[in-house]
């Protein structure tokens, strides 16, 4: 099945069909943090406490913040390094 003909109603945009035909390549940044929010002071000190130190101990990077409006990225991530 090609990939212009998956969904009709869907049109596929110009750069996935450059890279489905080889003609464009993507590449992921070397620094990928898992962002975190939208959780209260409990369960900060709970269960995303115990789960967080998981994913740390795994080598994920992560950025914590109670609410979305809190990141502020370029500054996170300085913090981080």
């Amino acid at each position: 099945m090609g990939i212009g003909t998956q969904n009709p109603a869907r049109q596929v945009d110009e750069l996935v069909k450059k890279v489905a035909k080889g003609e464009s390549k993507l590449s992921i940044h070397p620094h990928v943090y898992l962002l975190v929010y939208d959780f209260g002071e409990d369960e900060k000190k709970g269960r995303i406490k115990k789960k967080r130190q998981e994913l740390e101990d795994a080598g994920v990077k992560i950025i914590a913040k109670g609410k979305p409006e809190d990141f502020q990225l370029a500054n996170d991530i300085l913090r981080m390094r």
